[in-house]
């Protein structure tokens, strides 16, 4: 069979090419109108919708404001309710504390009234005879309380003006520097009659007396014995390594423990408004300059007090010197005559190591002196940048001192007594005690600058290598993280961490080892932000008037009993670092300052956001802040 023929498809033709595509395009244009006016139609309904909730949110918005207001307005009240009640109770406060004070009649003068303060310092003065260690702690302890309360007076008075402020910080400056002054006198009495002080054992001088703010410890080197390699004060667990060169000295080593800080407050980088690695404005440093100016205040203030002590030492010196002692003793059926007479320093005789220490020449001592003491006031816009950008410096801003302060000192022992034919010869020096500088401290410390006897013990010497200090951590603080060990530097008045190597902690016995070249000031520094941020905090109502915060930490849970005007630390329950004020009801700033001592701090600064990461608040669109916020449930809980 055969296929039938193929049929071939006609190709449309021109017209109805056009005409399909009229249609489409017809067809397309419906589509694209219907489209059109349903979008028209949803965005019509979509604005009517949005009218709608606009109008409900404005009505809801309106109702709010009228209750916002009113609450505000009972809120205002509240809170001149309790600013009236609380500025009475410090009223009263006030009234009572001053009553209470003058009711006291304990001999003690009130330090906020400048007469009596006045009258105190002059007694002090006048009283400089020679006294027993345990005599001289004791009347550096009252001195203490007076400086603690005059403290007190100014952190609690916020009405007193700055002048009056200014007035009560430059006597508690000198109160201290009285206790300085009278604690070098003591204990170049103790050097000078070194022979009453002498361990049978050992052949040195060994004092160890304790008060309840102050640990004063003294060993000097009188046997001089080569084969000692170290030397403790048990009742400080304090060990120190001796060098051989200091063991063939004529030295001494002086250990105080103060359980007050009194140097941080010299700094400029203790206050408010200057921190390292935030470079400000010669404009913003100009309080730095006020700073300055009160400082060098001090110093003139010392100076002058110092230059009195000094003219009334030389005329008992005098006096002194034209008397004779004669004593009759009668030991063994023989006469024992003892005469004390003034004898010219005998510098023939000196040993190798001894040698070494002996000061230079007068003229080095007083050009030392003088360019520290010009370079220390013309540059104090230049040390203020130097101390910003210096990595050694402590920021006191963040960190703090804990445990006290410690005093390590090199002092040089005044000549000792000669006996000759039942005779003791005793040379009669000023009284100054001489503070020597160990070789290799390259900190700066001018000791001559200081006292004008200071001897430089590390002139045209090469550096010696530095010692050991094994210490026991203090038992009334708490360390979230290892501490830093820091010396003051008097030049640049600020603390320095350089000139401190190998430093540990032993956590199971509580002991820290470092080696130094330096003999001077030291203390122990912690991060006074490392509790924070928070992780949590609330105020539980308990009472009427009395309320409980909670604060938790990444460490530790916190509460604090808030009854009246009084607070209580209830929690944490479980360290002893705190039990000996855990439990206790003490006023608001007694509480914050037992907390940052025993190393617990949890009030930031004004400038803490510089130091912790935070988010920073933002105001409410009510126009609330985060105080007022905080102030409402407080306000809430007290009723």
């Amino acid at each position: 069979e055969t296929m039938p023929p193929k049929q071939r498809k006609s190709k449309p033709s021109k017209t109805e090419l056009e005409r399909i595509k009229r249609e489409d395009d017809e067809r397309r244009a419906a589509e694209e109108e219907d489209l059109r006016r349903q979008q028209e139609k949803e965005e019509e309904e979509r604005r009517e919708k949005e009218q709608q909730e606009r109008e409900e949110r404005e009505k809801h918005q309106a109702v709010e404001k009228e209750r916002f207001d009113a609450e505000k307005k009972e809120l205002d009240e509240i809170e001149k309710k309790h600013e009236a009640a609380l500025n009475k109770l410090k009223t009263e406060q006030k009234v009572k504390a001053k009553w209470d004070r003058y009711m006291r009649c304990d001999g003690c003068p009130d330090p906020s009234v400048e007469r009596e303060l006045n009258t105190y310092v002059s007694l002090w003065n006048d009283d400089m005879g020679v006294k027993e260690i345990g005599q001289v702690l004791r009347e550096c302890e009252q001195a203490k309380q007076l400086g603690v309360e005059l403290m007190g007076v100014v952190a609690w008075d916020e009405d007193m003006s700055e002048r009056e402020r200014n007035r009560h910080s430059k006597s508690i400056a000198m109160l201290e520097r009285m206790q300085e002054d009278r604690l070098d006198l003591a204990t170049l009495h103790l050097l000078q009659f070194a022979e009453l002080h002498v361990n049978e054992d050992s052949g040195n001088l060994e004092v160890t007396e304790n008060s309840d703010s102050i640990a004063f410890c003294l060993w000097g080197n009188a046997a001089k014995n080569p084969r000692i390699k170290s030397f403790g004060f048990e009742a400080r667990s304090f060990t120190f390594d001796i060098p051989k060169q200091l063991s063939l000295a004529n030295v001494a080593i002086r250990l105080m423990i103060t359980q007050y800080d009194h140097l941080s407050p010299l700094c400029r980088l203790y206050r408010l408004g200057t921190q390292k690695k935030q470079k400000q404005s010669a404009v913003e440093k100009e309080p730095t300059d006020e700073t300055d100016r009160e400082a060098e205040n001090q110093n003139e203030s010392r100076a002058i007090s110092s230059s009195d002590v000094a003219e009334s030492s030389d005329d008992r010196q005098l006096t002194t010197e034209t008397e004779a002692e004669v004593t009759d003793d009668t030991s063994h059926g023989e006469n024992a005559v003892t005469h004390t007479v003034a004898a010219e320093a005998d510098n023939s005789v000196v040993g190798a190591a001894e040698s070494e220490l002996q000061p230079g020449e007068v003229e080095d001592e007083q050009k030392t002196e003088i360019s520290g003491g010009g370079s220390d006031g013309d540059n104090n816009e230049g040390s203020d940048n130097d101390l910003l950008d210096d990595e050694d410096v402590v920021d006191l801003r963040q960190h703090r001192a804990v445990g006290g302060i410690i005093h390590f000192s090199l002092l040089d022992i005044p000549p000792q007594p000669k006996t000759i034919n039942n005779w003791t010869i005793r040379q009669i020096v000023k009284p100054e005690l001489v503070y020597l500088q160990f070789p290799g401290d390259n900190s700066g410390r001018n000791t001559a600058a200081s006292t004008g006897k200071g001897k430089d013990s590390g002139a045209g010497l090469s550096p010696w290598v530095p010692f050991s200090i094994s210490m026991k951590l203090p038992d009334d603080v708490f360390f979230a993280e290892e501490p830093q060990i820091a010396h003051w530097e008097p030049n640049q008045m600020c603390w320095r961490m350089d000139g401190i190597t190998e430093s540990s902690v032993n956590n199971e016995d509580r002991t820290m080892s470092f080696k130094t070249h330096h003999f001077a000031s030291m203390g122990l520094f912690i991060d006074q932000y490392a509790h924070m941020p928070f992780q949590s905090w609330r105020i539980l109502p308990v009472s009427r008037d009395s309320v409980v915060l909670s604060v938790t930490t990444a460490s530790l849970d916190i509460e604090i009993q808030v009854k009246g005007s009084d607070c209580c630390l209830t929690k944490p329950d479980d360290l002893n670092e705190i039990k000996h004020f855990r439990g206790k009801w003490m006023k608001l700033e007694e509480l914050k300052e037992a907390l940052v001592k025993a190393g617990l701090n949890i009030f930031p600064c004004e400038d803490g956001d510089k130091y912790v990461s935070v988010s920073s608040k933002v105001q409410c669109r009510l126009g609330v802040g985060s105080t007022s916020a905080y102030l409402l449930p407080a306000c809430l809980c007290i009723g």
